[in-house]
């Protein structure tokens, strides 16, 4: 199995696979140190963490399943720190152990590579800060090698911008190998949806945000119905896992403890529980559609997301995404059905304007002093048309019976 190195040019625009390189030591290191710095000692941990930690540690030795690791992954810190995740977020995800990689010129030549390669030059904020510039640029390498071999391996799936954001937090927590057969199992069922050939699937269920935040708080839908917000808001959030809105990276990490873990719907029932919880600064804001987009596109890093993932946890149990279900399919063809009405609404309007049109147009062609249709005022036409009648009637009554008939 060939390494795939992804080499910057001296611009620091261009990029070109090397298929003899090798991954760089200095980022497998610093991979390795960050799984160590971030394990907890059990000595300076608070008992709480100190308490968890064994119970997560016995969860692993006992090869316990995703039930077992639900209630670890919701409850208060999730699960801890990224030594264990790199243990528990394989078998959460339930992913196949260690899978063949993709060869560099298939990569290279894969029809998402591009654009693959201009979104990973912009993840540079999602890296941890401290490491220099020689790390980051491999760990861009290897983003883009993790993206294009799971897009191989899946040929179904489409690459959908926001996607190199699960890869990177994958990458920093698992590493190369691991990230990759993770990846390849979460696509196939967390992220399949929106994944396919187009957004409208994933624009369809992005309905039950909203389906949840009237279930819960009426006053507060009618108030983003209002306002014609939509759900564009919120579709970093779902289709990122968050990760591409929070700046803390343990934060984001935590939230991919849940989400591995749980109903692939979960990220949108978070966000309903983020728009709830929101709901005083929402109704702060006036009530028009680029001031709510600007306000609640701007997630907070200090939201209370142990407190937010334990409300998520009670609105899953109080409304099942099995039922939720039809309710989504309702909201979209009603929706659509209203924006049907609209466009038929609109072509209507279009179409007497236009006869209202054609009609002023009949008359103008028909105006006895042509230089009439050239006066704008009212008062102007209404006096030249009356001059233009009585010289007619002048003509006809004074001088008609003084002209000689041949």
């Amino acid at each position: 199995m060939s390494k795939v190195v992804l080499e910057q040019s001296h611009g620091g625009e261009d990029f070109s696979y090397d298929q003899d390189s090798t991954s760089s030591t200095d980022t497998e290191e610093y991979l390795d140190l960050a799984d160590l710095n971030d394990f907890m000692d059990c000595n300076t941990a608070p008992f709480w963490q100190t308490d968890k930690q064994k119970v997560i540690e016995s969860l692993i030795e006992n090869c316990c399943d995703n039930t077992s690791f639900t209630e670890v992954c919701f409850s208060r810190g999730g699960l801890m720190n990224d030594a264990l995740r790199k243990k528990v977020w394989p078998v959460i995800a339930q992913s196949n152990g260690i899978l063949e990689r993709s060869s560099s010129e298939k990569i290279k030549h894969h029809h998402y590579y591009n654009q693959v390669v201009l979104d990973v030059k912009r993840i540079l904020k999602r890296f941890p800060p401290g490491i220099n510039e020689s790390i980051q640029a491999d760990l861009q390498i290897k983003v883009t090698e993790l993206i294009i071999g799971v897009l191989i391996a899946n040929e179904g799936l489409h690459y959908y911008q926001g996607f190199h954001d699960i890869a990177i937090t994958l990458l920093l927590v698992l590493g190369e190998e691991k990230s990759y057969s993770v990846l390849c199992q979460l696509s196939k069922s967390h992220f399949q949806l929106f994944m396919g050939p187009d957004m409208e699937p994933t624009m369809e269920i992005l309905n039950l945000v909203y389906a949840l935040v009237r279930n819960e708080n009426h006053d507060l839908y009618n108030y983003l119905m209002r306002s014609e917000l939509g759900t564009i808001f919120c579709l970093p959030w779902v289709i990122t896992w968050f990760g591409h809105v929070l700046n803390d990276y343990d934060t984001v990490t935590r939230l991919f403890d849940v989400f591995i873990v749980s109903h692939p719907w979960t990220s949108m029932y978070l966000s309903a529980v983020v728009v709830l919880h929101r709901a005083s600064d929402i109704f702060l804001t006036p009530c028009e559609m680029p001031l709510l987009h600007q306000m609640l596109s701007n997630v907070p890093d200090n939201l209370p997301f142990d407190t937010l993932l334990t409300e998520t946890a009670k609105l899953m149990i109080s409304y099942p995404p099995d039922v939720m279900e039809k309710t989504i399919r309702e909201m979209h063809a009603e929706k659509i059905k209203e924006e049907d009405e609209e466009r038929k609404r609109k072509m209507e309007q279009r179409k007497a304007i236009l006869q209202g049109k054609q009609k002023k147009a009949s008359v103008q062609r028909w105006t006895p002093w042509p230089g009439l249709r050239t006066f704008k005022s009212p008062t102007v036409k209404v006096f030249a048309l009356s001059v233009s009648v009585a010289t007619v009637a002048f003509i006809y009554n004074y001088v008609r019976p003084n002209l000689e008939i041949f």
